[in-house]
């Protein structure tokens, strides 16, 4: 199976049943599924799923320093819901142009640490509204979101300003 390859499951040897088996299960717990070890149709689609999202997260790396424009929600400019919102309907996810606000009530909450690359992560910047802006999950506490003074650019979560301003987190896919 090599889709679990792709995204980092990989096993001693690829022809091993067992090998194959511990990376099922290993996919299965750490996407909340029943730990069978068999790759039966929700697991299958949980590994689709998982592969939209590497997808999103590699193709949103295109768009580095593309200039921050309020509203903007194509590659001449960005907001962050528009960033958002514009990789979503790329690969064919049915999503609406909102705001960060209404985004944050989409899909299903996801703790910190149980964050998966392509997660949307959600902020506070302003004190008028509980969330303010959002990003998209890369791994390793780091998010690519558009800013108004780089434009779309990757930052930290454990960054002294996101850090503090972290409010939580949705998976939409």
């Amino acid at each position: 199976m090599a889709e679990l390859s792709t995204l980092g499951y990989t096993g001693e040897s690829k022809s091993s049943y067992a090998s194959l088996k511990d990376r099922v299960q290993q996919f299965q717990l750490d996407y909340g599924l029943p730990p069978t070890g068999l790759a039966d149709r929700i697991t299958r689609d949980y590994i689709n799923r998982a592969l939209l999202k590497r997808r999103i997260v590699f193709d949103a790396m295109h768009y580095l320093r593309v200039p921050y424009v309020w509203g903007g929600q194509s590659p001449s400019g960005f907001d962050c819901s528009g960033f958002v919102y514009y990789m979503l309907k790329k690969h064919n996810i049915p999503v609406n142009r909102t705001t960060s606000q209404i985004m944050f009530t989409w899909g299903e909450p996801v703790e910190r640490s149980k964050l998966q690359e392509g997660d949307l992560v959600f902020f506070r910047t302003t004190k008028q509204k509980p969330v303010s802006h959002v990003g998209i999950y890369l791994g390793d506490h780091r998010f690519i979101s558009a800013t108004a003074s780089e434009g779309i650019a990757i930052d930290s979560l454990k960054s002294s300003y996101w850090g503090q301003r972290y409010v939580g987190a949705r998976r939409v896919y």
